[in-house]
């Protein structure tokens, strides 16, 4: 079992055709998104023009979440979907995508061998929440899980991983890999000192290596 805990200061932000794209995390780590040689990859992304054509991807599965804004993402000879805050969508990367609107988003591109879950998490103001982690769905299928924790606006969250307590804030972003031959970790426990709901956006990914 194994944790990286970044901070966004350390995260590299770089230009696209729509926008800026915050590359979050990548694998393996000395994959580049460009040659298309990762297995999967965890981002986010602004998109500031009213219309944007996405990247086609052959090979690769996508999932978006909208983290700020609305967009209406259209697929070409399939269908479309309106999308808000916390809504997402699976899709395959070599379809012809455009979206209209100017959106913040939440990104999971993998290989078509992989598999992945999205959720949001809500926490109260002032409470504290124990989330069990490698949990989403069955794993026997696969070496590897990776769970990633993403903190969103308004974000001044305390978690205990490990028995280590993290403070994190907008951008943050813990990592857990687990081999099949591992222990589970049980749980990570947040805590929200906030007068507001704050929210994590949770991504698992299944592959094998």
């Amino acid at each position: 079992m194994k944790y990286k805990f970044t901070h966004k200061e350390q995260l590299n932000t770089a230009i696209w055709s729509g926008g800026t794209t915050t590359q979050l995390a990548i694998y393996p780590e000395d994959a580049q998104y460009d040659k298309h040689n990762f297995l999967w990859r965890i981002s986010t992304a602004t998109i500031e023009t009213e219309e944007s054509t996405f990247t086609r991807l052959p090979g690769i599965n996508r999932i978006i979440m909208v983290l700020d804004g609305n967009m209406l993402l259209r697929h070409e000879g399939h269908d479309k979907l309106y999308m808000e805050p916390f809504r997402q969508k699976e899709f395959k990367g070599n379809w012809l995508t455009k979206s209209f609107g100017q959106a913040t988003d939440f990104n999971v591109m993998m290989q078509e061998s992989c598999k992945a879950y999205v959720e949001v998490i809500t926490i109260d103001p002032q409470v504290s929440l124990e989330t069990m982690v490698f949990s989403l769905s069955d794993k026997n299928n696969y070496n590897n899980i990776v769970e990633a924790f993403y903190f969103i606006i308004p974000a001044n969250i305390s978690l205990t991983c490990y028995n280590e307590l993290i403070n994190a804030r907008y951008g943050d972003i813990l990592m857990l890999q687990k081999e099949r031959n591992e222990n589970d970790l049980t749980a990570i426990k947040f805590f929200n000192p906030l007068a507001t709901h704050s929210h994590i956006i949770r991504s698992c990914i299944y592959f094998n290596d």
